[in-house]
């Protein structure tokens, strides 16, 4: 037989991926890490990865040569966030994305009372303190006087000034509670209000009188 040939093409497709995110709880004030891992039976994927934040993209990473790529998010707001991360077919791998969640926590907060010990006739001043370390939490504050309850804003410094107008002799059972809000966790604190007896003065009076006559003798007790 003579002498024959043929030509051809042979078609290698890209080495199938999958993708792993990672996201870890955090708590408002740290920022978010999230890892994206793009691995295959092939071989380990090289090239850039996306991840988008509620449909706002970042900017692409790189993957590393375990490939993975770490994305920070710095500093979000307590909520929860839907990520998509992507991996384009690059080189020799073929595409694949993944999607999850991150979940900001609200700040740990912490309440405090100062109340100064007062005399009767004058008003009880109570201040309320609300304090993190990831910042200085915003919104009202309760103070309940024997459990009747009144609100105040919080100040920029994170405190609010309560007035108690001449409250009675004796001690007041003070309670403080700051809700969930924004950004900062709910705490609460608990305290006393010392009101002691007003301070008196005594003037006597007793005229001088003649035998045979009835002694009158005046007491008048006074207080500011």
């Amino acid at each position: 037989c003579g002498a024959s040939s043929a030509s051809g093409t042979l078609g290698v497709g890209g080495g199938a991926t999958a993708m792993l995110l990672s996201a870890p709880t955090v708590t408002y004030g740290v920022n978010g890490i999230v890892t994206v891992t793009v691995s295959s039976s092939a071989g380990t994927p090289s090239g850039n990865v996306s991840l988008s934040v509620n449909g706002v993209a970042l900017t692409p990473q790189q993957l590393d040569l375990s490939g993975s790529a770490v994305f920070t998010i710095a500093s979000p707001s307590a909520g929860s966030y839907t990520l998509t991360a992507a991996y384009a077919a690059q080189g020799n791998f073929g595409a694949s994305s993944a999607s999850g969640t991150l979940n900001v926590g609200q700040a740990t907060t912490t309440t405090s009372i100062t109340a100064p010990g007062i005399t009767y006739g004058a008003d009880g001043r109570v201040t309320v303190s609300v304090s993190s370390t990831a910042g200085t939490p915003s919104g009202n504050v309760s103070l309940s006087v024997d459990g009747s309850a009144t609100t105040q804003p919080l100040d920029n410094s994170g405190s609010a000034i309560f007035t108690i107008t001449s409250p009675n002799e004796g001690t007041h059972a003070l309670i403080a509670t700051y809700a969930a809000q924004g950004n900062f966790g709910a705490s609460s604190a608990s305290g006393t209000l010392g009101v002691g007896v007003g301070a008196t003065a005594m003037l006597l009076s007793a005229p001088t009188g003649t035998y045979g006559v009835n002694g009158i003798v005046t007491v008048t007790v006074s207080s500011s």
